[in-house]
């Protein structure tokens, strides 16, 4: 092979690989990607769920399920839609790309959680996915900062060895 052809080969190469790194990019990018948060507000003694739009595309939530496992055994219990959050809730709602949605809830799920319960959470979109994954986090209003689950087992194994 004379050297021209080599070089010619090589960018050949070279663009093909690149058109593939970002033909995947782009299609990854159209995915919808929502991240769902619990949010225990301590001093309010109640409970908030955000919804973040971390996708590139709006996102439209059509509804929210939310069941509630009492003792944290056996079956859940599905929660009636007029029971679930302090305020009126109107379906479907639009998230925009970087933007956010929350929804206090009642007051039947600080009973439940605070006793152990488990707490269901199912979000649905337009297209018929469902997404059911979210963090526990943990918010102080009176002194402004947030833990998430991770945090808050650091902070209590500390306070453990911290009373001994």
């Amino acid at each position: 092979m004379k050297t021209y052809e080599i070089i010619t080969l090589v960018i050949a190469i070279w663009g093909a690989l690149i058109s593939t790194i970002l033909a995947i990019r782009e299609i990854l990018r159209e995915n919808k990607k929502i991240s769902i948060y619990l949010y225990y507000i301590e001093f309010e003694e109640r409970y908030k769920i955000s919804i973040v739009n971390t996708g590139t595309r709006p996102f439209e939530l059509t509804d929210i399920s939310l069941s509630i496992n009492w003792s944290g055994k056996g079956e859940y219990d599905p929660i009636p839609i007029g029971s679930r959050f302090d305020e009126i809730v109107n379906f479907p709602q639009i998230i925009e790309a970087g933007h956010s949605v929350s929804y206090y809830l009642s007051s039947v799920y600080y009973e439940a959680l605070s006793n152990n319960g488990i707490l269901s959470v199912e979000v649905f979109d337009s297209e018929g996915n469902v997404y059911n994954k979210y963090s526990k986090n943990y918010h102080n209003i009176k002194y402004g900062y947030m833990m998430n689950q991770e945090q808050i087992e650091n902070f209590k194994k500390k306070a453990k060895k911290f009373n001994k």
